[in-house]
């Protein structure tokens, strides 16, 4: 596995994006990995971050932003506006505000 990115949520789960292998979560020494088969719009995930809301939101390489509701996958590409001339709809890093900010 080639990780990419990683993020530990307020949860208690560490969220790894790969170079081509999809979206890991592990928790209580269990892992999921989440791949197309599952809704991703690839498996090359490049960033990964979990929302103050619960919902945890990924960039793809050449497949936009994804967030993850807890059940289920939704990606925004440039059918929803995201698009960047120079690489198309590939999302390369994720954040969220501080709450203070």
């Amino acid at each position: 596995m080639q990780a990419r990115a990683f993020y530990a949520d307020p949860g208690g789960n560490l969220w790894v994006g790969t170079n081509g292998d999809g979206l890991f979560r592990l928790k209580e020494r269990k892992a999921r990995v989440f791949t197309r088969a599952d809704g991703l719009p690839n498996d090359v995930i490049m960033s990964v971050v979990a929302a103050r809301d619960g919902c945890v939101w990924a960039g793809a390489n050449c497949g936009g932003l994804i967030q993850f509701d807890g059940e289920r996958f939704r990606t925004y590409n440039e059918r929803d506006g995201l698009l960047n001339k120079t690489i198309g709809d590939a999302v390369m890093a994720v954040f969220q505000q501080p709450a203070n900010a």
